[in-house]
């Protein structure tokens, strides 16, 4: 089971182990140069523009959060991961 780190939720947990899962099979080749998102666990997108991914995510997937990470082409260096917390959060926050 699972355990939940402070400032992290089981769902990213799960998202992030997804693409570990992914990265280290090596299946992640596929998308060199491009943005990957998940959700549930499940990859359920990819694109070259980030903002393009987001939306589509945010579309298809409007009370959920996901994972998104860049695929990195060969001789980059690598990005910090991107995490978009639940919607509901933001509207808090702001309020």
């Amino acid at each position: 089971m699972m355990k939940a780190v402070p400032g992290r939720s089981l769902k990213y947990d799960q998202n992030h182990k997804a693409f570990e899962k992914m990265e280290e099979s090596g299946d992640l080749a596929a998308y060199k140069g491009q943005h990957i998102a998940f959700v549930d666990g499940t990859l359920v997108g990819n694109e070259p523009d980030e903002e393009t991914l987001i939306r589509q995510v945010i579309q298809r997937y409007p009370k959920k959060g996901a994972f998104i990470h860049y695929v990195l082409k060969d001789g980059e260096e690598e990005e910090p991961p991107v995490r978009i917390p639940h919607p509901r959060r933001i509207i808090r926050e702001q309020v």
